[in-house]
């Protein structure tokens, strides 16, 4: 009789030790995600370069520098290639 009252508590004790290393793994990869994420320059992340503002001046000499010409030649040519 004793045998099967011992069988559950081992099961017991090996589900608890399970789970308390699944919380540890857990702790511990936060721990490392945060010590890793805040040892990142925040300029690093991202490149300010790219937002800095064009004047009008600028954005107009690009919109004029666009070609236009041909532009109902090429929407004929990609309808024909939808239409294959």
């Amino acid at each position: 009789m004793e045998n099967f009252n011992q069988q559950p508590a081992n099961d017991d004790k090996n589900k608890l030790v399970w789970w308390i290393i699944i919380i540890l793994v857990v702790l511990l990869t936060a721990a490392f995600v945060v010590f890793f994420w805040r040892s990142i320059p925040y300029s690093s992340v991202i490149d300010f370069s790219v937002f800095k503002k064009d004047s009008i001046s600028a954005i107009e000499r690009d919109l004029n520098a666009v070609e236009t010409d041909n532009l109902d030649s090429e929407l004929a040519d990609i309808e024909k290639e939808i239409n294959q």
